[in-house]
Order: structure tokens, then sequence, then C-alpha cells
């Protein structure tokens, strides 16, 4: 025979419950969450504009890291500078190798504020004294 749970207010054996209080709680954050529309973090200014960082900190920052040096060579951001924006633009849109694209993620407004961060990116510049060599051969 089962177990009786002596604090349950049901006073059921534990196979017949259907709900446990942590289910409960549980269910309740659900549907708190459909029912305020939860929705990711805005990248947008209280005036309605995008904000660069805010793209990149949102849909960036995992792969690419804080400062874009995040990852193999291929994917560092730290000379983007140097990248022509229309070709930024592609990748980020459509995107390359394991790089998704983010066109149907992101207004172009916010593909244009994401490239303008990522062109503020500069390589590292190694320490004076420090003769370690730098990702991507840098």
């Amino acid at each position: 025979m089962d177990e009786m749970v002596t604090w349950s207010p049901l006073r059921l054996p534990v196979s017949t419950r259907l709900f446990s209080w942590r289910h409960l709680w549980g269910y309740g954050a659900v549907l708190l969450m459909l029912g305020t529309g939860c929705r990711p973090p805005t990248t947008r200014t209280p005036e309605g504009r995008p904000a660069g960082a805010r793209v990149y900190a949102v849909y960036c920052v995992g792969c690419h890291g804080p400062d874009g040096a995040r990852g193999t060579p291929a994917s560092h951001l730290t000379d983007a500078a140097e990248t022509p924006r229309d070709e930024l633009r592609r990748v980020i849109e459509e995107g390359r190798k394991a790089m998704p694209g983010w066109k149907e993620r992101l207004a172009p407004d916010e593909v244009s504020a994401v490239i303008d961060y990522i062109r503020t990116f500069r390589p590292a510049k190694p320490e004076e004294g420090d003769t370690r060599p730098r990702s991507g051969g840098a």
C-alpha cells in the first residue's frame, strides 16, 4: 500500500495526488508569464530607437563574448571596423557556418544598430613584455 503523506492537506496516498505544491507553484509561474505576455528583454531605448549594445547583449554576447573576441578566430568581431557594412549585414541576417541568421528575429534598424556597435570593437593589444601569441594570430 502507498505511504500516507501526513503533511498533505488532501491526506491522500502519494500515488493518487495529481499535483504537489511544487507543481502548483510551477504552473502558477507559467500562467503568470503567459498572462503578462512574457517577452524577451527589450533592445530599444525609451524613445523607441534600437540600442546596439542591448541588441548585442541579448543576441550576440553568448557566442562572441562581451568584447567580440570569444570563440574561434573566424567568429571574432574585433576586426569588424575593417569589414564592409554590407558584408556584416549579410552575415547577421543570413548567418554563416555555425552562426544562425537573424533576419526573422531582428528588425533592420536593430541590425544597423548592432553593426554600429560591433564596429567599435578593437583587437586586444598585448601588454608590454608579453610575448604570448594572441588568438587569431593577431
